[in-house]
Formats: C-alpha cells, structure tokens, sequence
C-alpha cells in the first residue's frame, strides 16, 4: 500500500489533473507498455498537427503527465519558482522533455498515462467515465512477461525494493504482493469496465489493445489507435508515425528513453520482446503460472493473445 508521501502525490495529481474533454488517459499495469503507448500517442498527435494547421498546435504541444506515481521521476510533480510564472506546479512535459506548468496557457491536449487498478480509479476519479470527450486505451501483455520485466525493473529502480531472488519476486507478484497489486485483477477488472461501457452504449470510450498485438502489426494498431481517437491521418503520416515507434527508434533516443535520469541504475527500455518469461521461469514454474491464469482469466481472454506462449 501507498505510505504518505504516495498519497500526497495522488491528491495533487487528482488537483492538477482533474478531467477534460480531450483528455486520453492510457492505463496499463507497469511493464505492460504504457510507456510505448505514450510515444504512440504523441507520434499520432505530432503527424496530425503537421496535417491539421488549424488546431495543429494543441496536439503538437500535447502535455504528456504520468501520473499517480511515487517511484517514477516522469511522474513526479514539483513546485517550482519560474521568473515569468512564478511559484507554480510542473504538470507534465512537452514531447520534448520540457516542463509544463499548472497555468500554463497555451491550448493542449494531455495525455496521462497510469497504473491505476479500475477499483482505484473509479473511488478517486468517478467522474472520468461520466464524460463521452475522455478516452482511455488499455494495454495488457502476458502476465509472465509482465513478470520478467517487472522483476528486473525492480533490481534496476532505485526507488523500488531490490528483489532477493527471482523466486521471491514471482511469489510475490502471484500473490499480489507488489506495488500495484495483482497483475491478473488488475486486466480482469479493466477487461470487465470496457464490457460494461460498451452495455452502456459507451463502445468507443476504452479500446483494448495488447502488447503482443503491437508487436504483430504496429502499423494496423496504430491506424486503430488514431481511429479510436477521431484523428484521421494520411497514410504517410501514418507511417511517419509508426516509425518513430519502433522500440529501436524509442532506445535509440536519450529524450525517450530514460537514460538521463539518475534513479534507473539500468536501461528503462529493456528488451521490448515477447516471449521473454522463457529467460526466466522454470518448466514447473510455467505450469503453475499458466494454470493461475486460466483460473484467473478463464475463457473471457480468449482474445488476449499471448502469442509464444505455449507450455
């Protein structure tokens, strides 16, 4: 659970970042992509602006907030003393890395990007499913390579504890006992909000999308993403986008991936690969995990494909 210093970031991320029409909020639980889904995101933004001069710029100067996040630096918000703004808070960052702050105005379009369980959210920001302008996208990925890249994230984070084994660290993922809590809840939750917006008349508010299904055809996701969005690109802005969201596009970039910040003893972008669980887990660890998600996920994630996944 959050200690205090978690919880007075929540409450003045729910004051900075209370919703708006326009907003796109990208949910995942952590290593499942919500980091590459931001870069998507921006990249559609960037190509549409070069399209639409009209309304160009308050996709081009899009606000890019992590948000609800203690251990992250992308996330942490900070009061500080601007010469023309004054005392003021940071609320996210350009696609450029610079600072944008609470009164800041210019026209932007924000993208927020957190890990927030669907039970969580719906207690402290019930009203962000009230408004048909607000869009969300969910990435899920295979748990077990959730695992893997969560584990070694943990040994690579110093604001995270430093995991005593594999082993360990699997025991406690299983049980849920990590920060955010368990992996399996945390899809099955999502994956049940989207079915109930969609009873709801609400089909176009949360598109589901996985990580192994980005990996398959970015270019096919990423049409779907700017659809889903209501940004109708041109296929050359479409594949200008799409390449400046490869993974070795994204690592190749010190703006993108991480590397300057001083928290991260190792690459924040690791390997970006399915099917990476087989690095790790044993044959009888694969056995247990698979009969977990069947019992957890049942036959609703026949559509989640965790492709290279067999046991």
């Amino acid at each position: 659970m959050p200690g205090n210093d978690a919880e007075n970031i929540y409450k003045n991320d729910l004051d900075l970042l209370s919703p708006q029409s326009g907003d796109v909020y990208l949910v995942a639980y952590p290593k499942a992509g919500v980091t590459w889904m931001t870069e998507i995101v921006t990249a559609i933004y960037r190509e549409y602006a070069v399209e639409n001069r009209s309304v160009g710029r308050e996709f081009s100067n899009a606000v890019r907030a992590h948000a609800f996040c203690d251990v992250c630096p992308m996330a942490r918000r900070r009061n500080v003393h601007n010469q023309s703004k004054g005392n003021t808070n940071v609320v996210g960052f350009d696609a450029n890395g610079k600072e944008v702050y609470e009164n800041d105005e210019q026209k932007r379009r924000r993208i927020i990007s957190l890990h927030f369980p669907l039970k969580r959210m719906e207690k402290m920001m019930p009203e962000v499913f009230t408004d048909d302008g607000v869009k969300f996208i969910y990435v899920a990925r295979n748990p077990k390579d959730i695992a893997v890249s969560y584990y070694h994230f943990h040994r690579m984070n110093e604001a995270l504890p430093t995991p005593e084994s594999w082993e360990q660290f699997l025991d406690d993922f299983v049980k849920g006992d990590v920060r955010w809590g368990s992996c399996l809840e945390h899809m099955r939750e999502w994956n049940k909000k989207q079915h109930d917006l969609s009873a709801a008349g609400k089909r176009g508010q949360l598109l589901w999308l996985t990580f192994e299904s980005l990996k398959k055809d970015l270019h096919g996701a990423m049409r779907l993403i700017s659809n889903h969005l209501g940004l109708n690109l041109s296929d050359k802005g479409l594949a200008n986008a799409v390449k400046r969201c490869t993974f070795a596009s994204m690592k190749a970039d010190p703006n993108r991936n991480h590397s300057r910040n001083t928290i991260f003893k190792g690459d924040f972008l690791r390997k970006g690969k399915v099917g990476d669980w087989k690095s790790k887990f044993t044959v009888e660890q694969n056995i247990n995990f698979n009969k977990l998600m069947a019992r957890e996920l049942g036959n609703n994630f026949s559509h989640l494909r965790l492709e290279d996944d067999e046991v």
